[in-house]
């Protein structure tokens, strides 16, 4: 469609169509998103939430949460001057286990949204035959993402909208998010559709002094434009660490190290597949690790070792101590140390270790030395079998020396005739070798 013409000459624009481009759909009822960081603000915000139902007859407040931050509430909102008992006595305060609301719309582990329907329809009905308006505060969503099920969020989140959005309804919800679900890489489209699905969303207690004034909006616009730049080449650079560890993780742990030779020139066991595991300390968080060598020689899981990295409850119990003493010097210092894995099945794996222990965390490298423990034990078991055969027969068996060069020993009867038997000692065997008169065999050679 062509614009139409001025009267200077110059053809107008045609008028833009606003409606031509997507806009994300507007919630049609009153359901809020609040982010926290810390609790105590998540505590003040729940409690200004719900705070026009201690001074009203005819509004009630329902709060869906765990049981820790159930616990929390009420202590908090007695701080401020405020008696939830009586509200709970008058049934215009309700307090529900989200947990246990999860196992029950959540049957095999799916959620199912007809169970969900089917809850809130008992659920509001009752309260609402006193008390017309109701204010619900819930984080089941919060819970779904915490165990980094945000699929099933999102559908709960659609559920609850559809729910509030019926007609005479008079239901408003807050949904409570902690800002640190949302730390993993890949959320971002998650995060928008979860912000999109609310009517209002108010951010964490975290403030941006120059958002409150609108003529330095476009300042503080840039200002996180500039944070996003420098947090995403922060992730660029702690991938390229992330990714040079995993190759020396696997280097370590490669079989292609194994050497046909026990034992190094210097005595060391380089030549053998590492296992490999630490733990790292950074801006408060804990990260722990390990290679596949350490979980076969271990036995254990790498999840395991990754949850809560006590790969100790797998050493024999014999040996846990001096492993422990090991972990309580921070000094930075190389420590060395032999002990044992047990296996579930049973099996003992003996290694030899060395640890690195410092404030930032520490390295522990260990190589499996189960066969030459075998083979010292099997050496020293034939020892002690000579030994007892020796001192079983003294008179039969004496010690000869093998003059072959080869440095042994071996037993010697006393049938076998000596160039020594029967002198003294000042005799020497070369005077007695040209010597046939005197009947005695040749020397033992």
């Amino acid at each position: 469609m062509a614009g139409s013409v001025t009267p200077g000459g110059a053809q107008k624009k045609p008028p833009r169509n606003k409606k031509s481009a997507a806009s994300p759909p507007t919630p049609r009822c009153d359901h809020a998103l609040q982010f926290y960081e810390a609790e105590s603000y998540l505590y003040s915000a729940i409690s200004s939430f719900i705070l026009p139902t201690f001074f009203s007859t005819e509004s009630a407040s329902v709060i869906i949460a765990t049981r820790t931050h159930l616990d929390a509430l009420e202590v908090h909102l007695r701080e401020q001057n405020l008696v939830p008992g009586q509200l709970k006595d008058r049934g215009q305060l309700i307090v529900l286990d989200a947990d246990e609301i999860l196992l029950a719309i959540m049957p095999g582990g799916s959620l199912d949204v007809d169970l969900f329907d089917q809850y809130l329809r008992k659920l509001f009905p009752d309260v609402q035959t006193k008390f017309p308006k109701v204010r619900v505060y819930g984080e089941l969503v919060n819970i779904l993402c915490e165990q980094g099920n945000y699929e099933l969020a999102r559908q709960l989140e659609v559920a609850w909208e559809r729910f509030l959005s019926e007609p005479d309804r008079n239901v408003a919800l807050l949904c409570g998010y902690n800002m640190g679900v949302f730390e993993a890489e890949g959320l971002s489209e998650v995060f928008q559709q979860i912000c999109l699905n609310h009517s209002k969303v108010e951010p964490t207690e975290r403030e941006y002094p120059t958002l409150g004034h609108s003529n330095n909006q476009k300042t503080a616009v840039a200002m996180l434009q500039q944070k996003t730049r420098c947090l995403e080449a922060e992730i660029n650079r702690r991938k390229m660490s992330e990714a040079a560890l995993q190759m020396l993780l696997d280097h370590f742990s490669s079989d292609s190290r194994t050497s046909d030779k026990p034992y190094e020139a210097d005595g060391g066991y380089s030549a053998h597949p590492t296992g490999v595991c630490g733990r790292t300390l950074h801006e408060g968080r804990i990260r722990y690790f390990a290679n596949d060598r350490f979980c076969q020689i271990s036995g254990l899981a790498e999840p395991t070792i990754h949850r809560d990295g006590n790969w100790l409850s797998a050493v024999h119990h014999f040996d846990r101590e001096k492993v422990s003493r090991c972990f309580s010097l921070e000094d930075g210092r190389m420590r060395k140390v032999e002990y044992r894995f047990v296996h579930t099945s049973g099996d003992i794996r003996w290694v030899s270790a060395e640890f690195t222990v410092g404030l930032s965390g520490y390295i522990h490298s260990v190589v499996d030395i189960t066969g030459i423990k075998e083979s010292v034990a099997q050496r020293r078991k034939r020892s002690d079998n000579y030994s007892e055969i020796c001192s079983s027969h003294p008179s039969e068996w004496r010690m000869g020396q093998n003059f072959t060069g080869e440095g042994q020993q071996r037993l010697i009867p006393d049938s076998v005739p000596r160039w020594d038997r029967g002198h003294s000692s000042s005799h020497s065997p070369n005077r007695n070798v040209s010597s046939p008169t005197r009947g005695h065999a040749s020397l033992l050679c």
